[in-house]
């Protein structure tokens, strides 16, 4: 199981589809694996208080910011739509792909801040991605905002941790098709020390 911070699931927080991913990851990601779990971004850019849903620091694998969302999501071509469980619906410009991507830039800078130039993107792997706890059939091509692997939805199942892997080995094949230097991944030791900056 992975080390969780915090280690128990919020009471006051009433996310159905971010318990789900608590629990997965407390109870089946690898024993090495670092979970922050609804991390503030103090200086976040387009919001007055920011927050990233995950942050899973995968030895092995990368740096990365996880989005959830549950209940029903639609996409109408300009406004994002999530219905909860009892069928109500809020609209929204700013979707979870553009969130997850601005609270990897934030968690980097953090990290940045603290440990230097190393912990760079250049320098070390990070990437995002979206989970859809409970929608099944969103349709991928109307994914405009970024690339479709970068979406888990339950018709993918529930391991999340498989859907960590996917998204390392996926952004380093962007990355040589780029033709761009390859970061390092973290260690072991390097996921502890980027803990203790993001959650002494």
């Amino acid at each position: 199981m992975a080390k969780m911070y915090p280690n128990k699931f919020p009471k006051d927080n009433d996310s159905t589809g971010e318990r789900k991913v608590y629990e997965y990851f407390k109870q089946q990601a690898p024993d090495d694996w670092i979970v922050l779990h609804s991390l503030r971004l103090p200086k976040h850019h387009e919001v007055v208080f920011g927050e990233s849903d995950f942050v899973v620091l995968a030895p092995g694998y990368g740096v990365f910011v996880l989005e959830i969302k549950s209940g029903g999501v639609g996409f109408d071509g300009s406004y994002w739509i999530f219905r909860d469980r009892n069928g109500k619906a809020t609209k929204k410009q700013r979707g979870p792909f553009k969130q997850a991507e601005e609270g990897m830039f934030q968690v980097s800078e953090m990290i940045i801040n603290r440990l230097g130039e190393k912990f760079d993107r250049r320098h070390l792997l990070y990437g995002y991605g979206v989970i859809f706890t409970d929608e099944a059939d969103f349709p991928r091509e109307t994914i405009v905002e970024d690339e479709p692997w970068r979406l888990y939805q339950k018709s993918n199942g529930t391991n999340y941790g498989e859907f960590v892997v996917q998204l390392a080995n996926n952004f380093i094949n962007e990355l040589k098709a780029l033709r761009k230097n390859l970061p390092r991944r973290p260690s072991v030791a390097d996921v502890e020390k980027i803990r203790r900056v993001l959650r002494p």
